[in-house]
């Protein structure tokens, strides 16, 4: 699945999907409380079917279980 993604997938969606979104939303929901919400590290790609990832560890290990 891997190697079809990245084969099919235009410049502009390999840019979105190495790219995340909502840290600074999370950071104010919680009140900067660091890992207290998994947020969006990765984007995916809905149009091959690729899933997004979330960021939840931290520098001593997973922040949420």
């Amino acid at each position: 699945m891997v190697e079809g993604v990245i084969k099919d997938a235009t410049l502009e969606e390999k840019v979105a999907m190495m790219s995340g979104r909502g840290f600074m939303e999370s950071m104010q929901r919680t009140n900067n409380r660091w890992g207290a919400e998994p947020y969006q590290a990765g984007g995916g790609c809905e149009r091959l079917g690729a899933p997004a990832f979330y960021f939840t560890d931290g520098p001593r290990g997973v922040a949420r279980g």
